[in-house]
């Protein structure tokens, strides 16, 4: 019965932890302006970015022009 028990809390807390860090992965963390008035990001993966305003995509710029950490 403590075997049991282990696993499913085991599993419970794996489940936890995947389910937090896909929230943390989605969410980007807005960084300054780019230019006059160009909301900046950062991504996961702590890249500098735009979003174009005629496509929607994700357009990268330097390191150094980001406001946050």
């Amino acid at each position: 019965m403590k075997k049991i028990s282990l696993i499913v809390a085991v599993i419970l807390i794996a489940v936890i932890c995947f389910f937090s860090r896909c929230a943390k992965i989605n969410t980007d963390q807005p960084c300054g302006t780019y230019q006059t008035n160009i909301q900046l990001f950062k991504d996961s993966e702590n890249k500098c970015y735009y979003k174009d305003q005629d496509t929607g995509k994700k357009v990268y710029v330097d390191q150094s022009i980001c406001n946050c950490y």
